[in-house]
């Protein structure tokens, strides 16, 4: 597979802010990727470096082999970018907007025609295309900066943000979008929104503090960092079966969780050895004659992964 995207030692430092540290990465072509981190470190950042927006204070980047930096009109040709807060001309209609930016990239007017009504279908904007882009909704507007970043047809496309500033049906119409261009391009997507991002992409990038933690695979990174975990709930007291519990080699802990205003009517177990427990344990409730009310399988969430993650870097390499 075709490396789409590399940095090597890319760096930015802003006066005595080290905004961005060595980060070396590559992406394959045509998958989705989460770049992830909270607010300031450093997501924006690297977006703009491999925009060629700002430069970098060390290293360099490539679009599938040309320097970002070093080529600046071979790789916009190649790239589609929506930035965090996209601006439009409030006074032109949704068409005229994108007829203007396809202008800019020099496409000639019988293509842009097809291109420009292909968009606005892609997106769901034929029928708010001839209003004027003032009276758009926050939702509308975003679906119209896909569709300004895709005009140019990008094999690389840089979401910044898409979904931080829309309702839960907003979000989910731009999430839509989002997964239906994959195969089309390489999708480089930053947001804080873990259950967004574990909605579309196939892989994940963490970068904390400017450095990247980790990238892997979404479903890698669930397997490798989050145990297995079961929640019961008896009619029962749980204080003797979890102290029972602990004595087990396939159990690593087991806590008391609260549901519904109520303390300790939950026990939270996490497994060592999951082959084991879930054989195990359901006959272990047996044999103490619990009555069970609830037996359930959790499934580990980006979430998850991201907090183990961050608190691992934040208190030094703290294992989980």
């Amino acid at each position: 597979m075709d490396t789409a995207i590399s940095c090597e030692g890319l760096s930015k430092n802003f006066k005595d802010v080290k905004a961005l540290k060595n980060l070396n990465i590559e992406i394959s072509s045509n998958l989705i990727i989460g770049f992830l981190g909270v607010n300031g470190a450093g997501k924006t950042t690297t977006i703009k470096l491999l925009n060629n927006l700002i430069k970098p204070t060390s290293g360099r980047a490539s679009i599938y082999g040309i320097p970002v930096h070093e080529n600046q009109m071979k790789v916009k040709n190649m790239v589609g970018y929506l930035s965090q807060e996209p601006a439009f001309y409030r006074w032109m209609t949704g068409k005229e907007f994108l007829y203007y930016v396809g202008s800019l990239f020099g496409i000639k007017k019988s293509t842009l025609k097809e291109r420009v009504r292909s968009l606005l279908d892609e997106v769901g904007l034929q029928d708010a295309q001839n209003r004027r882009v003032g009276g758009y909704s926050t939702g509308m507007k975003q679906r119209l900066g896909i569709a300004q970043s895709l005009i140019n047809e990008p094999k690389v496309l840089f979401l910044d943000e898409p979904v931080s500033s829309l309702d839960p049906v907003g979000r989910v119409n731009i999430l839509e979008i989002i997964k239906s261009l994959k195969g089309k391009a390489t999708i480089f997507i930053s947001s804080h929104i873990l259950n967004d991002i574990e909605r579309v992409c196939d892989e994940v990038a963490i970068i904390d503090k400017g450095e990247l933690i980790i990238h892997e695979k979404l479903s890698v990174l669930k397997e490798k960092y989050i145990s297995p975990v079961v929640l019961i709930q008896c009619k029962d007291p749980l204080e003797n079966f979890k102290d029972l519990l602990m004595q087990e080699d396939y159990i690593r802990h087991a806590e008391f969780m609260s549901i519904d205003d109520r303390e300790n009517v939950c026990l939270r177990i996490v497994f060592d050895d999951f082959e084991k427990g879930k054989r195990l344990l359901p006959q272990r409730i047996v044999e103490n004659g619990l009555t069970l009310i609830k037996y359930e399988m959790l499934t580990p969430t980006l979430e998850d992964v991201f907090m183990k993650l961050i608190n691992k870097e934040n208190k030094g390499g703290t294992s989980f």
